[in-house]
């Protein structure tokens, strides 16, 4: 591997299961990613007890309702309805059908292990390509290394102002830069000779560098 290009891969493409989301705090920026959360509660719950960071809002007063956390929200992205959200979802880990199965975002919950669809679009297949991937599992801060907090949206209102975060452009190309301590890798790729054929890879063994 040339140390100037770690973990370079071409031809490439890719797809994820799940995406970052904006958490409509600025403290949750790049902290929140779809299809984990079934309500605001929950998620209040998650970063004070288990994260333990409490969400504070622009006052620096502890967000404890789930109310709240909603009127925030909408207020803060001039939205009306719950669906207008990705993050927060009833029924987490599991397949939006109506979508049709280019979109296949979440994990089902299998008992000892989380699975799921996916269809890599546009990709470039040449016989005998590798098939892998990696969970960027995040810090004890509960931030990921594949999420760049300077970037995405700019959100301004009154006060306010900072980027929603978003994943690094060159996720794909360059995943080295961002295959950190603790992350889940691949054991074994897939080998794939046509766009048609279909295959399996686990996340089975644990990165430390």
């Amino acid at each position: 591997m040339d140390a100037n290009f770690p973990g370079d891969t071409y031809p490439y493409g890719g797809t994820t299961v799940g995406r970052f989301d904006y958490g409509c705090y600025e403290q949750l920026v790049c902290k929140v990613v779809t299809g984990r959360f079934t309500s605001y509660s929950e998620i209040i719950d998650f970063f004070r007890d288990v994260v333990q960071e409490p969400i504070l809002g622009q006052d620096g007063t502890e967000v404890t309702s789930g109310v709240a956390y909603q009127e925030q929200c909408f207020e803060g992205q001039n939205l009306t309805d719950e669906h207008e959200l990705a993050f927060v979802d009833e029924e987490p880990f599991e397949t939006d059908e109506s979508l049709g199965d280019y979109f296949k975002p979440y994990f089902q919950d299998k008992g000892e292990f989380f699975e799921a669809e996916v269809i890599i679009p546009h990709a470039l297949v040449e016989k005998g390509m590798s098939i892998w991937g990696w969970v960027d599992m995040p810090s004890k801060k509960f931030s990921f290394s594949s999420c760049d907090e300077g970037a995405g949206k700019n959100f301004y209102r009154y006060s306010e102002q900072f980027y929603t975060g978003t994943n690094y452009p060159n996720v794909l190309n360059f995943p080295g830069l961002y295959i950190d301590d603790g992350d889940w890798v691949v054991d074994d790729e897939a080998i794939v000779t046509n766009a048609e054929q279909e295959f399996v890879i686990e996340m089975s063994y644990k990165f430390e560098g």
